[in-house]
């Protein structure tokens, strides 16, 4: 189904529950889609990144092999493939970014207008590469773009800006 066409209704009626154990949990769609595409994003990768470990480095091979399943890979897929909405590729997005913002003791008032645009045209970039991986090969498929040159560029940009941010 469409994210466009998701309600609360629909999501309590097919759940079971009554639309108040929907509001104890979550404020709105948005609050459940944050949580939702937020549990997908592997936190542990802009930590690696930013100790100085390539995504071509065998740390980060075993983080992938242990942390992703077909199902997650699936969920994630959706998020940011065609079939996926400029909304909810935004939330992964800010998901992203709030990890690397963690990982250097950052937070949101930190962020220059610099830092922003980087972000945004990497995860951008990463996004679409990431959205050609199918399901039943993400392995294999994963370990081939980790070692594009463009990726590994890409990573460095990330840990340049946010440490350029820490001072």
């Amino acid at each position: 189904m469409p994210f466009q066409r998701i309600t609360i209704s629909g999501i309590v009626e097919r759940a079971g529950v009554n639309r108040n154990s929907f509001y104890y949990h979550y404020a709105d769609l948005d609050d459940l889609s944050r949580s939702a595409v937020g549990a997908l994003f592997v936190h542990e990768v802009p930590q690696l990144l930013a100790r100085g470990l390539l995504p071509t480095s065998d740390e980060f091979e075993e983080l992938l092999s242990t942390t992703l399943s077909p199902d997650r890979v699936g969920a994630l897929l959706a998020v940011i493939g065609g079939n996926s909405t400029p909304e909810l590729r935004a939330i992964l997005r800010d998901a992203v970014v709030d990890a690397w913002l963690d990982t250097f003791e950052l937070t949101r008032a930190d962020l220059d207008a610099e830092t922003t645009a980087t972000a945004r045209f990497v995860l951008g970039g990463m996004f679409e590469l990431l959205s050609s991986v199918h399901v039943e090969r993400y392995l294999e498929e994963l370990n081939e773009l980790r070692r594009l040159p463009a990726v590994q560029v890409a990573a460095q940009t990330m840990r340049a800006s946010f440490e350029r941010l820490r001072g």
